[in-house]
């Protein structure tokens, strides 16, 4: 066998603007292809219910992908280092080669690989990753990691004028050799998963070809309206892009370039850019993944230390209320069900329900992101962590811990008619819009009429608005 050219596949299931497949490509040997899945791994980064349904399909996406394009497609479980040695021996691959990971465990991870095979004598080559800007490179005029979003927008937006993508790799001979190699079915991924499978593979579709359909489709039928309706829960103009970029199916240069070329055709010069809202929102993602880089303990600490003396709930009940949508508060409840049912939660309801939790329920910014990082498809650690914290007041540029989002009020301004209550909430569908945010000061015969006894049909509210309102005040202050 003819040594070939190993490539450490992680969270880059993509063959367009693929930076360590390019190289490998043009090494002028086989390639071969490895993802590596750690049975051991309990970590922060440890995948959760709804990722390890969309892994299993996206794994037999790529690699049936691979193996057209000709190359070399190994799936192995264990220790990540101890297989790439054993897959090493078996091959004597010339070149180890990977696309960056910016996560904590991963840059452990990827330093201690890179050196072991370096002192056995491979070639290790590293490529930017699932970043448009890696957090090293933008840093302030004094040096230090930028702790307030829009100055790092502004710096952003000037280091990041060349987001020219990786050709598609095509490798110069065909991986021939007969290799060991587990199916995506035979990892440990959703055989012992009862509800999650059907639910998810019912509105979703893993894969690369999924992820690239997805972004043309937001550009030609959604991107003219995302600045002024993205946090309508009902009209949900936002991209649904968010699992495939976790996943790596789709690369951010990708989305980035695309936006661009489609708002030319969109754009009125007395409007706003609806292309420039969005790519704000990758921004923010970037910003979060520079915060964990530089500061490796937001996944599991406060980053403002004063929070770590706030007295928090401890009240399982509720928590069990607000994961399954029963807090009697609808907006709340529309949201998690939506969560529950899709793996997925509108951006605007996911601000309105987290906010419910550490700040009304008082419970802990932690739980919120336990449960999210179970649930969502495009549970991201840097992004859950980030954007908890954001909410809970304890993170870089939060929200200050006195802002507390009035659900009702939420409610009324971004679902006015009660459209995505009635759908997630089909209890209260036949409330009038005037009652339906806010059910328990509808009169007795406006109830009746809906066919609504609260306790019965529909739960009371686990908590009066004011009351949890004035309980977090005391409780941040």
């Amino acid at each position: 066998m003819e040594r070939p050219v190993l490539v450490w596949i992680r969270n880059d299931l993509r063959f367009h603007d693929n930076a360590a497949l390019y190289e490998a490509a043009l090494r002028g040997h086989p390639v071969l292809l490895v993802y590596i899945f750690d049975p051991l791994d309990k970590g922060p980064s440890a995948l959760g219910e709804a990722s390890r349904v969309w892994l299993e399909h996206s794994l037999a996406r790529f690699g049936e992908e691979a193996k057209r394009r000709g190359f070399g497609w190994v799936i192995r479980s264990g220790s990540p280092l101890e297989v790439l040695k054993s897959l090493h021996r078996e091959t004597l691959a010339s070149h180890l080669m990977w696309n960056r990971r910016y996560e904590p465990d991963g840059v452990e991870m990827d330093t201690e690989v890179r050196d072991v095979f370096q002192e056995i004598g491979v070639e290790v080559l590293t490529c930017r990753g699932n970043l448009l800007v890696e957090p090293c490179q933008l840093l302030t005029k004094k040096g230090s990691p930028f702790l307030v979003f829009t100055p790092y927008w502004q710096a952003f937006q000037k280091a990041c004028p060349d987001v020219a993508e990786a050709p598609e790799p095509y490798p110069a001979k065909p991986f021939a050799a007969d290799i060991y190699s587990l199916s995506p079915e035979e990892l440990p991924l959703t055989s012992k998963l009862l509800h999650w499978p059907k639910k998810i593979l019912d509105i979703w579709h893993p894969g690369e070809e999924s992820a690239l359909h997805t972004l043309e489709q937001f550009c030609l039928h959604s991107l003219r309206w995302y600045d002024t309706k993205r946090d309508v829960p009902a009209d949900d103009v936002t991209s649904h892009l968010s699992p495939y970029l976790h996943f790596g199916e789709i690369s951010p240069r990708r989305i980035w370039n695309m936006i661009l070329a489609h708002e030319r055709y969109i754009r009125h010069p007395a409007c706003s850019s609806p292309g420039e809202a969005f790519l704000r929102q990758l921004g923010w993602r970037e910003f979060a993944h520079a915060v964990l880089y530089h500061f490796p303990t937001i996944a599991h600490t406060p980053f403002r230390e004063e929070f770590q003396t706030v007295k928090w709930q401890k009240n399982g009940a509720a928590v069990k209320r607000w994961q399954e949508g029963k807090t009697g508060i609808p907006i709340v409840d529309a949201g998690m069900r939506q969560l529950w049912e899709t793996g997925w939660i509108h951006n605007r309801v996911r601000l309105i329900v987290a906010s419910f939790l550490v700040k009304h329920l008082l419970h802990s910014w932690e739980e919120g992101m336990a449960w999210f990082w179970d649930t969502l498809v495009d549970a991201d650690l840097a992004n859950n962590s980030f954007n908890w914290q954001w909410v809970a007041g304890c993170g870089v540029d939060g929200a200050p811990f006195f802002r507390i989002f009035n659900p009702v009020i939420q409610s009324k301004r971004f679902d006015p008619d009660g459209t995505y209550i009635r759908k997630h909430v089909p209890e209260l569908k036949a409330l009038p819009p005037e009652w339906i945010h806010a059910p328990w000061e509808a009169p007795g015969d406006v109830l009746a009429e809906a066919g609504i006894s609260l306790g019965r049909e529909y739960p009371k509210p686990i908590i009066d608005l004011e009351e949890g309102r004035k309980r977090a005040l005391a409780a941040f202050r």
